[in-house]
């Protein structure tokens, strides 16, 4: 009778082990998945405006804890289109703020144009068109320097519309 308590408190145990070793691994792909179903969830027409700010602050929340890198800054880049969709100007700026400071840091002179095009945009929604066109201008000659003429000519077109 021994024998058979023993051998089930080792099955027993050697179970519970097994379970939370998997536990850790389903953690570390869910943050991976949470941020993608974040920024869908964030994205969805049928939500109330306030769920999608909150689905779209948790993603934020994950990216701003990862290291600063490209993809980073295009998960930022995202976060920030999400607002604009939104309509959330405050969230827009800010987030835009936050990538050019650091694509000024990382000198990554793509997403320092990119981000004065975003800052432009949020200049023109605001109706602030002094302060638009300087952000555009400022796009405008980066884009020149890295010879994006892509962006270049999308800028241009896009603006005198």
């Amino acid at each position: 009778m021994k024998n058979n308590y023993f051998i089930l408190s080792f099955f027993f145990i050697l179970l519970i082990a097994c379970t939370n070793k998997n536990k850790s691994k389903d953690n570390v792909i869910s943050s991976k998945d949470s941020l993608s179903s974040y920024l869908s969830l964030a994205n969805d027409i049928r939500l109330p405006l306030k769920s999608k700010q909150q689905y779209n602050q948790k993603a934020f929340e994950i990216i701003i804890a990862q290291k600063d890198d490209s993809i980073n800054k295009v998960n930022l880049f995202k976060i920030a289109n999400r607002y604009y969709n939104m309509n959330d100007w405050k969230g827009y700026f800010d987030t835009s703020k936050l990538i050019l400071e650091r694509s000024k840091n990382s000198n990554d002179t793509a997403n320092i144009a990119k981000s004065y095009t975003y800052l432009g945009d949020y200049y023109t929604a605001k109706s602030i068109s002094d302060s638009a066109f300087l952000c555009y201008f400022k796009a405008e000659k980066l884009y020149v320097k890295i010879g994006n003429n892509y962006n270049l000519i999308r800028g241009n077109t896009k603006h005198t519309l």
